[in-house]
């Protein structure tokens, strides 16, 4: 008998995790849920945000941030890409107009490849685990993003 090869589990899982957050969030699943009810508050988003930017500029692997409770988990393409963080500071909070959905900061960020700094909004929602991701990976990950 074959054994059959063990497929990595953490993608799905972290897609499934991020879906039931968004669904929350966009859709309302539970008619007696506020969407609100599954966001952290700002200054808590704020230093999650913070923390997962200190731990890419100081060399930490992308993923789960370590160490960390409640847990935050990151998705951010240009952290899996394997770009460094020189530098980063969080301007401010950032109002999207619309139905309820993640805490939102602008946020100037200066890659080591790069010269010059881009601003970039950063989503944090969720409670454990807490989610931090650029708005184009929450775009993509909502299928609002443009086509590749």
């Amino acid at each position: 008998m074959q054994k059959q090869p063990v497929l990595p589990r953490r993608p799905a899982l972290v897609l499934l995790g991020l879906a039931t957050v968004i669904c929350a969030l966009t859709a309302g699943c539970s008619r007696n849920r506020n969407p609100l009810d599954v966001l952290p508050n700002e200054d808590k988003a704020r230093a999650t945000l913070e923390k997962t930017l200190a731990a890419w500029k100081g060399g930490q692997p992308y993923g789960k941030i370590t160490g960390e409770s409640p847990a935050i988990e990151v998705v951010d393409n240009r952290w899996q890409a394997g770009n460094k963080l020189a530098s980063f500071e969080i301007l401010q909070t950032v109002e999207k107009p619309g139905t309820p959905g993640p805490r939102w900061f602008a946020v100037k960020l200066t890659l080591q490849d790069s010269a010059q700094p881009k601003e970039i909004h950063y989503a944090v929602m969720g409670l454990d685990p807490l989610w931090v991701m650029p708005e184009e990976d929450y775009e993509k990950t909502c299928g609002m993003g443009k086509g590749e």
